[in-house]
């Protein structure tokens, strides 16, 4: 059957015969995220677990940007000879037929088979059995995309973060809605990958360094580059975590809890984000009486400031509690630029960090900000991420809640308090290497 042509900056399209709404955004991403998840030669297979009539499956081969970078196989469940197929668009070669769901398994074990997606699923306990053998194991599975309603999220959110055997999944990204070139109901999960046992170094990118801070020789290589600014988060980093704001905050706009606050608000119609936003902020003035400083924050802050090193602050809060975080604990501490959530877009984008680069006098060749420099300090996923999109080292401030993120690739230095910090960079900045299989 002809596949229906997509338009790149359309709205999303629901078909006959798939559940999920598609639109040329969707599959542009989606194919952005499956032809990284390999660093192997091989090229990497996604699985499609229950592909039905394999439109969504057949959109992304035909736009992947080539077929060496991206392989996709819809599996479904073997039809009794009176039925009709249930397949209309893959070809033949792209179907991967089981007895039973059961049989999944022994195409999981296949090196090449690095990525599952899973669209409307309908049962919870067979993505469990599937989870339960990529953990024990040790399969390739790297990224696993989770598609469809909202509301379901809750339902199959445990399936995934399971913490039996070598292998756990994170949850490395969220897209609700027209984000992920979706209906505003639907929601787009990626799920990373982190072994918590070592392995083999296959490959590795080249750690991030900076010279120490401290004069005199050091054993660095040649040409390791100068550090030029730190850029830290605030709720979390700065001061200690006020987590209970996002249930509160949830609450009071009405959304489940999966659901991205500043996404959602960014989705209501104009006239009504400005009252949804002062909800926001009357939940934040009032947890702002209640700051306290992260242990450790006035020793590093004053050693960058006698080191002459620059500080900014890139944060989803809004102006008000930043200021009173630094009128209360860092008065005579400057920090320039201080991005908010008035900063469109915001983390886990890298353009807050990009921005500040540039506010610095740090460009490429084009004119754009230049992160390679900085240093992102943060304690969240979005800090990680933003910080090494925009080409930073990052370095999470590990807590009870964080751990897990100590061993995600955009994680370069962990430590338990900021002064930490200072003995670092006192002796050269060295990351640590980032291991892939």
């Amino acid at each position: 059957m002809d596949l229906p042509k997509l338009d790149s900056q359309g709205s999303p399209v629901r078909f006959p015969d798939c559940c999920l709404s598609i639109s040329g955004k969707l599959i542009q991403i989606l194919a952005d995220i499956f032809s990284n998840t390999t660093f192997s030669e091989e090229t990497p297979t996604v699985l499609s677990i229950g592909s039905g009539s394999g439109i969504l499956e057949a959109l992304l081969l035909a736009h992947a940007p080539s077929q060496s970078l991206l392989n996709v196989e819809g599996v479904e469940v073997q039809q009794s000879s009176w039925k009709d197929p249930v397949n209309k668009y893959l070809p033949e070669q792209a179907i991967y037929t089981v007895r039973g769901t059961w049989d999944v398994i022994s195409r999981l074990q296949d090196p090449d088979v690095t990525a599952l997606m899973f669209v409307y699923p309908r049962q919870a306990s067979l993505i469990s059995e599937y989870m339960k053998a990529i953990s024990e194991q040790d399969l390739n599975v790297r990224v696993i995309v989770w598609l469809g309603p909202m509301a379901d999220w809750e339902v199959f959110e445990s399936c995934f973060t399971t913490r039996d055997g070598n292998t756990q999944f994170i949850i490395g990204e969220k897209r609700q809605g027209a984000e992920a070139g979706l209906d505003e109901y639907e929601l787009m999960v990626v799920l990373d990958s982190m072994l918590r046992r070592v392995v083999s170094i296959m490959a590795s990118s080249s750690p991030k360094r900076f010279i120490p801070l401290k004069k005199g020789n050091h054993d660095l290589p040649t040409g390791t580059p100068s550090l030029h600014g730190v850029v830290f988060d605030m709720d979390g980093t700065l001061c200690e975590p006020q987590t209970y704001m996002f249930k509160e905050m949830k609450d009071a706009l009405g959304i489940s809890k999966t659901t991205d606050i500043l996404e959602h608000v960014d989705t209501l119609p104009k006239a009504e984000q400005p009252e949804a936003l002062e909800k926001i902020r009357n939940i934040e003035r009032k947890a702002m009486k209640a700051q306290t400083p992260q242990p450790g924050l006035m020793t590093l802050m004053t050693y960058l400031d006698t080191n002459a090193i620059p500080k900014a602050i890139c944060t989803r809060n809004f102006d008000v509690p930043v200021q009173n975080l630094i009128e209360k604990f860092l008065e005579g501490s400057r920090f320039h630029p201080i991005v908010t959530r008035d900063f469109h877009p915001p983390k886990p984008d890298p353009a807050g960090i990009l921005h500040i680069a540039k506010d610095w006098g740090l460009k490429d060749e084009s004119g754009e900000g230049d992160a390679s420099g900085l240093i992102m300090v943060g304690d969240s996923i979005d800090d990680m991420t933003a910080g090494r999109k925009a080409g930073a080292a990052t370095v999470l401030l590990v807590n009870d809640v964080n751990q897990a993120l100590a061993e995600h690739a955009h994680t370069d230095l962990v430590i338990t308090t900021l002064d930490e910090l200072v003995d670092v960079l006192e002796h050269g900045f060295v990351g640590r290497e980032i291991v892939s299989e």
